[in-house]
């Protein structure tokens, strides 16, 4: 069984091939001020525009609200445009950022919330 508001969801194609996947739990970044944060949010790019991401990301928001948590944010790159338009168009709003130091790369981040108020 399924923690409330921690837990990973996967979107499957008529074939049964993965086309996307969220995953969401508490955070140990200061950044997002001990709130549970979505960890990851991918839709396979030959699924983008036909609203997995959409229903991905609503399904992870209603169970962490579930769960009592409100202001459910994620980080995404700054320079990515097309991420930080759709989480726009879902409701989401910039509250912050921080630069991620790596180990791979060093990213400029924007933090982004959905706040139930």
């Amino acid at each position: 069984m399924q923690e409330p508001g921690k837990g990973v969801w996967v979107a499957v194609d008529a074939d049964e091939a993965i086309s996307g996947v969220i995953s969401f739990d508490m955070s140990s970044h200061p950044a997002f001020e001990g709130r549970r944060e979505i960890k990851h949010l991918y839709v396979a790019l030959d699924a983008q525009g036909q609203g997995i991401g959409q229903r991905l990301l609503q399904t992870a928001l209603a169970e962490c609200g579930t769960a009592g948590a409100c202001g459910i944010p994620l980080a995404v790159v700054r320079q990515n445009a097309l991420a930080r338009q759709f989480y726009k168009k879902m409701g989401g709003v910039d509250i912050g950022g921080f630069i991620d130091p790596g180990p791979l790369w060093r990213s400029d981040n924007t933090v982004v919330a959905w706040d139930d108020d």
